[in-house]
């Protein structure tokens, strides 16, 4: 069951795709959910330093300071197109179907050993 006020996921990349000019994440560790759908819109992301945001690397502006992050996303038309193809890069690569072919091809090395 959702908490109230949550959306599922694609009804909330469809909202910041169509509404948003960009996300910004003070903690974008703590809402994992969120990001994903934030990556799916190709919305330029901004989130303050993390390194359990690495995996994220070129997909999303870490700033420490998030107001001047969210500005240089903004301003920055190359910026932002580099940051929505990664995003749609790193979507694409760590779709359920990805992620089932790699569990299944992980198996089959388990079995095979």
């Amino acid at each position: 069951m959702m908490a109230p006020g949550q959306r599922p996921q694609p009804e909330l990349a469809r909202e910041l795709a169509r509404d948003g000019d960009v996300v910004v994440f003070a903690d974008a560790a703590g809402a994992r959910l969120e990001l994903g759908a934030a990556l799916a819109s190709g919305v330029p992301v901004v989130t303050a330093p993390d390194p359990r945001l690495d995996d994220l690397e070129g997909a999303i502006l870490q700033a420490a300071d998030l107001e001047e992050g969210a500005a240089r996303a903004l301003a920055d038309g190359d910026l932002r197109r580099e940051l929505a193809a990664c995003a749609r890069e790193h979507c694409h690569d760590n779709s359920w179907e990805r992620v089932a072919q790699r569990h299944v091809a992980l198996w089959a090395a388990l079995e095979a050993m």
